[in-house]
């Protein structure tokens, strides 16, 4: 009769633990899944990732964009061209072309800011002031189009790995149409890509997991009188 007793108690004892095992894996999924949607994805943000050029020359850097939410901010990554490493500074005046590719896999907005000292002729829809109360000025960057076999045309292009990228290339129009860095003095020129996820996808869930990538391309070219 007790063993019969005793096997009830152990048999009721493991239902329970099973259940409170099941019941804390569903809790942790579901944590983990607010977790996504609550994240932020300053800390990626706030890294600057800076270019320098003693001469013409060519770099490239990846942003990578996760733990991003959808949102009525921007999130702020900044970026810095400078005419010296530090210690030699270029003697020669130089202009220079950036260039965004990204992946496709989240619905983002890419938007490309100078930073200036005065804001004065501007219009405003072209400011944009971060938290530092700094002042850049919107740079008109465009989707490169290229022709499909349809003889319509794509945003998309694939690289050697077979991924997908959207393609934005700075458009002439500022600046007397170039970006020039001048020789003579250590100068920096510094940038901030805001990356927009709107909020209207807060309810898509498929995009919980995904996480985008920039390739930051710029090139310097010396100036020939």
């Amino acid at each position: 009769m007790r063993n019969r007793r005793r096997k009830r108690i152990i048999k009721r004892n493991s239902i329970i633990l099973l259940l409170i095992i099941a019941i804390g894996f569903a809790i942790y999924g579901i944590v983990r899944t607010l977790a996504i949607y609550t994240s932020s994805a300053e800390t990626e943000g706030s890294l600057n990732i800076g270019f320098w050029f003693v001469g013409a020359g060519y770099q490239e850097s990846t942003i990578f964009i996760a733990d991003i939410i959808p949102s009525n901010d921007y999130y702020e990554y900044p970026i810095s061209v400078s005419n010296n490493n530090g210690t030699r500074a270029a003697d020669v005046d130089m202009e220079y072309t950036i260039k965004l590719k990204t992946t496709t896999n989240l619905p983002l907005n890419y938007y490309l800011y100078k930073k200036v000292n005065s804001t004065t002729g501007i219009p405003v829809a072209d400011i944009y002031t971060d938290g530092d109360n700094n002042n850049y000025r919107r740079i008109p960057i465009t989707e490169v189009e290229t022709p499909s076999l349809s003889s319509n045309y794509s945003i998309l292009s694939q690289d050697t790995d077979g991924t997908y990228y959207k393609e934005f290339v700075y458009v002439f129009g500022y600046d007397n149409n170039k970006l020039i860095i001048n020789h003579g003095n250590m100068t920096t020129d510094d940038y901030v890509i805001l990356v927009e996820f709107p909020n209207s996808y807060k309810t898509v869930v498929g995009y919980q997991d995904l996480v985008d990538y920039v390739k930051l391309n710029i090139e310097a070219k010396q100036i020939i009188d």
